[in-house]
């Protein structure tokens, strides 16, 4: 887990777990929510007690060492490496200590279902930011000195992967140089356009926003720091934001009525029955659940389901 010095450094330069969402790759966060983290305007998340969070770091050394019995010798553990003239910057979770190649440690399913996409061992079947992160590890360990050395630009990074249901998993992403262009292009257009003039686009967030073409995550917008009785006027170029807001809020309103009626017709058709059996082999069932709480008397409700494979 990353110390407070340590994810107060990250604030300088876009990290490899950044890129993804500056690209517009990644399912957690937006380039908005990087802009807004890289502009010191949002708290960073409290992950603790996140189970799925606190056993990657847990395993993270486990998974490390069981790498090391296919790579040889795994060192420089969570170093640091910093591509300045690119704004880009890498902590590694390790380092092949024979040619330099990162070697990132994950666990993926082992809270919930495994949801991304993981090929065969030896591939680079593996979700798309862990690739972009694993470049931006790549292109950040060139040219670094290390003891008495000067690290080249590795032309492979690979992936240890503890998968729920799946167990060990060893993937080899080799270098695609087209795609080391597309991230120092982005992030160069990214540090230069967005966060160096933040004061600028403070003035016009709607444009911002345009431009990213996307908006920041609500977990995200928990975290900005709001000053207190600050007021801003919004322009014109405002309303067309605010018209879509209120009009997702009529068609969600008019959605839920709507379930409700439908739902209705549904409960109506049982009459007096808690359950039914359809034509197509599907049932439908209202029984009765008991909810017990810790501080309050169970209390009992029904919820109306549709089984696919019938009662």
């Amino acid at each position: 887990m990353l110390t407070q010095t340590q994810l107060a450094e990250r604030r300088g330069a876009i990290g490899a777990s950044d890129m993804p969402a500056v690209l517009g790759l990644s399912r957690w966060r937006t380039a908005y929510d990087v802009w807004l983290d890289k502009t010191g305007q949002a708290d960073d998340a409290d992950l603790s007690g996140n189970e799925a969070v606190e056993l990657g770091h847990a395993l993270e050394e486990t998974v490390l060492a069981r790498a090391e019995r296919e790579l040889g010798e795994i060192w420089l553990r969570q170093e640091r490496f910093l591509r300045e003239s690119d704004h880009l910057a890498a902590t590694v979770d390790g380092v092949r200590h024979s040619d330099w190649q990162p070697v990132e440690a994950k666990t993926a399913g082992l809270v919930g279902p495994l949801i991304d996409s993981w090929g065969d061992d030896e591939t680079d079947d593996i979700p798309e930011p862990y690739i972009i992160q694993l470049h931006v590890q790549m292109l950040c360990m060139e040219g670094q000195a290390v003891g008495q050395e000067v690290t080249p630009l590795p032309d492979m990074g690979h992936l240890a992967a503890l998968l729920g249901g799946r167990g060990f998993r060893l993937y080899d992403v080799p270098r695609n140089d087209d795609l080391c262009e597309v991230i120092i292009t982005a992030a160069r257009r990214f540090w230069t356009r967005f966060v160096e003039p933040a004061e600028e686009w403070m003035d016009n967030l709607v444009a911002l926003q345009n431009e990213l073409d996307q908006p920041p995550s609500m977990d995200t917008l928990k975290l900005v720091r709001r000053v207190p009785e600050k007021v801003v006027d919004l322009g014109d170029d405002a309303l067309p934001v605010i018209e879509q807001w209120t009009a997702a809020k009529e068609a969600a309103k008019a959605a839920t009525a709507a379930k409700e009626a439908a739902q209705a017709r549904v409960l109506a058709l049982l009459g007096n029955a808690e359950a039914a059996t359809l034509p197509d082999g599907r049932a439908l069932t209202f029984f009765e659940y008991t909810r017990k709480g810790y501080e309050v008397a169970p209390s009992a409700s029904r919820t109306l389901y549709l089984k696919k494979k019938g009662l």
